[in-house]
């Protein structure tokens, strides 16, 4: 609102902004929630946008998380052979059931 009062060239300006600042900052007078209503829409606004903006920035350190990831996976499967997949398979296996029969045992 103040912008308005600096284009009204025969307008004391001082006064008139010092008596709409305190009215906003006394409590008698609701101010400021009348206050918070006028500039609620832009505090939505800004609020969505900024929503907007780190959920950008969390999709591209996704994509860039995942793709790393998946570039890895790839480097890893290609030098793995299927001797030491069937071999890991067998101990995991063994891993389970020795669990297994410790939790039947309890």
């Amino acid at each position: 609102m103040f912008w308005i009062i600096d284009y009204i060239p025969f307008i004391p300006k001082t006064p008139i902004i010092l008596g709409i600042s305190i009215w906003i900052l006394h409590p008698k007078y609701k101010g400021e929630g009348i206050a918070y209503l006028i500039m609620s829409d832009y505090l939505n606004i800004f609020e969505l946008k900024m929503r907007i903006f780190r959920n950008t920035i969390f999709e591209w350190l996704l994509w860039i998380t995942l793709s790393l990831a998946s570039v890895s996976v790839t480097y890893c499967k290609e030098k793995t052979s299927n001797q030491v997949l069937l071999e890991l398979r067998k101990i995991t296996e063994e891993m389970d059931d020795d669990m297994v029969n410790e939790l039947l045992a309890r």
